[in-house]
């Protein structure tokens, strides 16, 4: 509430030189998301991605949703006090950031405040990823059952057409050698499948309010 009033009076004290510092693009229980906020993740995730950042308006609702989600899922890691990652951790996360960039970290962040944003944003961004999985890690992965038929499944119809597809001169390994592996997919995309669920219910539940005018 304190952001949203402070963004009010900054807006009002520039109204007479017809500025505009900032607009809400949504509020999610009481919190304020900027559209200098949806900006910022687009930059953030398309530099991630090697790509061209688009701030079309349908892309801006897109990153903007994106925010409300993060927005209830911090509220919940933060009631059932999940431990937040640590400076080791997001350190660990963002040379993996700059592996995948071809760059050493430095380089990374020399890259990044050319492109418009921080190193402590890019922190800021290693930290949400590792907060995202660990509260599917903590709340939903316990819950996954695979089973024998799960495994068999993948094994037939997903692994193996890849295997043929990726080396069509090797023999496929066993099931049973990539059991492991297959079951750590499988839990991964069931604990994922759960907390979208989750997601859809915290909405429903919870009062968000997207400013049309802002995109």
């Amino acid at each position: 509430m304190r952001r949203w009033l402070a963004l009010m009076i900054a807006a009002s004290a520039l109204a007479g030189r017809a500025e505009v510092v900032d607009r809400i693009a949504a509020s999610v229980a009481g919190q304020v998301v900027t559209l200098s906020d949806t900006r910022r993740l687009i930059r953030i995730s398309t530099f991630l991605e090697k790509s061209e950042p688009d701030y079309s308006s349908a892309n801006l609702r897109r990153a903007a949703e994106q925010l409300v989600d993060q927005a209830l899922i911090r509220r919940e890691a933060e009631l059932s006090r999940y431990p937040a990652p640590s400076y080791q951790e997001i350190d660990s996360a963002l040379d993996q950031f700059a592996a995948s960039l071809g760059m050493d970290k430095q380089a990374m962040f020399a890259a990044a405040l050319k492109n418009g944003f921080s190193e402590q944003e890019m922190r800021d961004h290693a930290a949400w990823r590792l907060t995202l999985v660990r509260f599917i890690d903590y709340r939903f992965r316990p819950g996954v059952m695979v089973s024998d038929a799960d495994v068999a499944n993948y094994y037939n119809n997903v692994f193996l057409p890849e295997f043929r597809k990726q080396s069509p001169d090797a023999t496929p390994p066993g099931s049973d050698a990539v059991r492991a592996r297959i079951i750590d997919i499988l839990n991964t995309q069931l604990a994922t499948q759960a907390s979208q669920l989750w997601l859809d219910q915290a909405r429903k539940q919870t009062r968000i309010h997207y400013f049309e005018e802002a995109f």
